[in-house]
C-alpha cells in the first residue's frame, strides 16, 4: 500500500512538472533552430503616426535631389578662348598706327606778299618771318639771290633758334641759261639722280615743277624747285602746317 502511494505521488509530481516546463508557441518562435515556424507567427509593422495641430495642412516632406546643384551664373563678361590673344593684336594695331595728322585751314592765315620777288605765301598765325642778310647767305652753296624764313614761335623763342631749320624756307636762285630745273639742279650739284636723288613731277594748287627727295639727308629731306624766267625757286616745307602753306605759294605774274 505505501509503495502504491509513493509511485502516485511521484507521477503526480512528475506531472505537474511536465506542465510548467512545457514551452509557449511564442518562445517556440524564439529558440534557436526554430526558423521554420516563423512562417505561422506574424511580425508587428512599425507605423510612425504624425501628429499635427488643428488646423495646419501637413505639407508631405520632398525626397532629396541627387542631382548636383549648379553654380549661379556670371554676371561677368563671358571668357571666349583666344580673346588675350586678339586684344594684344588689337593693343599692337593702335600702337603701330600713325597718330591723325592736325587739321589745318589756310584760308584763315594771314599772307605775306614779296613785291620784290613776286611771289605770296600764306602762314600760321604767329609765326616769325626772317630775311637773312647777305653774310647768312653767301655761306650756302650756290649762293641764292634772296632767302625768306618761316618760323613757328616755339622754334624762334628756343635756345636753338639760330642753328634750327625753318618751318618753311624759300630760297631764290638765279638761272640765267634758263636750264631746265633738272639741268640746273645736276649742275649745282644740289640734287641729281645720279647721286641718288628721286626726282618726281610736282603739280601744287597754283604751280608745278619738281620734287627732289633723298633718304640720305635730314628732315624734310625733299624740296619742290618752280622755274620762272631767269629764276628758281626752292621751297622747302617741314611739318604738316608747312606743308599746308606750300599749297598755297603762288607766283605774281
Amino acid at each position: 500500500m505505501w509503495r502504491q502511494c509513493s509511485t502516485l505521488v511521484l507521477l503526480i509530481v512528475f506531472a505537474l512538472l511536465t506542465v510548467r516546463c512545457a514551452p509557449t508557441e511564442s518562445a517556440l518562435a524564439q529558440l534557436p533552430g526554430q526558423e521554420g515556424n516563423k512562417g505561422n507567427v506574424t511580425e508587428p509593422t512599425e507605423r510612425t503616426t504624425s501628429i499635427s495641430s488643428p488646423g495646419t495642412q501637413q505639407t508631405p516632406e520632398t525626397p532629396a535631389s541627387s542631382a548636383p546643384a549648379t553654380e549661379p551664373p556670371s554676371t561677368g563678361p563671358a571668357h571666349v578662348p583666344g580673346d588675350e590673344a586678339a586684344n594684344e593684336e588689337s593693343a599692337e594695331g593702335a600702337e603701330a598706327m600713325p597718330p591723325e595728322r592736325e587739321t589745318v585751314d589756310p584760308a584763315t592765315w594771314p599772307s605775306y606778299e614779296d613785291n620784290v620777288l613776286h611771289f605770296s605765301i600764306s602762314y600760321p598765325s604767329g609765326y616769325v618771318i626772317k630775311r637773312p642778310d647777305d653774310a647768312e647767305l653767301t655761306q650756302l652753296t650756290p649762293t641764292p639771290l634772296a632767302a625768306v624764313y618761316f618760323y613757328s614761335r616755339q622754334t624762334a623763342e628756343s635756345d636753338v633758334a639760330a642753328v634750327a631749320p625753318p618751318e618753311f624756307a624759300i630760297r631764290v636762285y638765279e638761272n640765267a641759261e634758263r636750264r631746265s630745273i633738272e639741268s640746273w639742279l645736276a649742275a649745282t650739284g644740289l640734287a641729281s639722280r645720279k647721286a641718288g636723288w628721286l626726282m618726281e613731277a610736282y603739280k601744287g594748287k597754283h604751280v608745278s615743277g619738281v620734287k627732289a627727295s633723298s633718304p640720305n639727308f635730314t628732315a624734310p629731306g625733299w624740296s619742290v624747285y618752280v622755274a620762272e624766267g631767269t629764276r628758281i625757286f626752292q621751297l622747302t616745307p617741314l611739318g604738316t602746317e608747312a606743308e599746308a602753306m606750300l599749297e598755297t605759294f603762288e607766283l605774281a605774274r
